[in-house]
């Protein structure tokens, strides 16, 4: 038998998630809807509200840096984390505004994460926003074949590069 070398990209995912350990922070801004959706997990598929055994997502853009280019990165998360937001969108308009996301503990049962934006001197200003409003944007919408309950996203949207000084990530 011969095998050939499966394709990868770096995480070895077809979207590129953000994923945090304990401990570990990234630092960037929101950008576009929130894409909600209802997934069971223990089937790998995504179901209508009020579905039994179902639990609320939502998935969203965020831009952050990677070397010298911005990247979207899927933001992915529950319930909890999605109310954390909406509250803090109502003072801190997720869009207009660099936060850091920070993950705390290592367990299902003892994640938390804390979203908090930075500091006004460390807001980019209109230039900057320039830059990053020019980042392309993923589809975050599940794209499923009937018979295939793996998500289809299509090819991943292509990098911006900028050495923005303002810019604090």
């Amino acid at each position: 038998m011969r095998f050939k070398d499966r394709p990868q990209n770096q995480e070895g995912q077809s979207l590129p998630f953000v994923k945090l350990k304990d401990g570990e922070k990234i630092v960037g801004v929101f950008k576009g809807d929130p894409y909600e959706f209802y997934h069971i997990f223990s089937e790998r598929k995504i179901v209508p509200a009020g579905t039994k055994g179902a639990s609320f997502r939502f998935r969203s853009n965020f831009i952050t840096k990677e070397g010298a280019s911005y990247v979207p990165k899927v933001f992915e998360q529950g319930g909890t984390v999605y109310d954390m937001l909406r509250d803090l969108n109502e003072s801190y308009p997720l869009e207009e505004t660099v936060v850091e996301i920070k993950r705390t503990g290592s367990t299902k049962d003892d994640t938390r994460y804390s979203i908090l934006p930075l500091h006004p001197s460390k807001q980019p200003g209109p230039q900057a926003w320039k830059v990053i409003d020019q980042v392309p944007l993923i589809p975050l919408e599940h794209k499923m074949a009937e018979s295939t309950p793996e998500p289809d996203f299509g090819d991943p949207p292509p990098e911006v590069y900028d050495e923005h000084p303002e810019i604090p990530f």
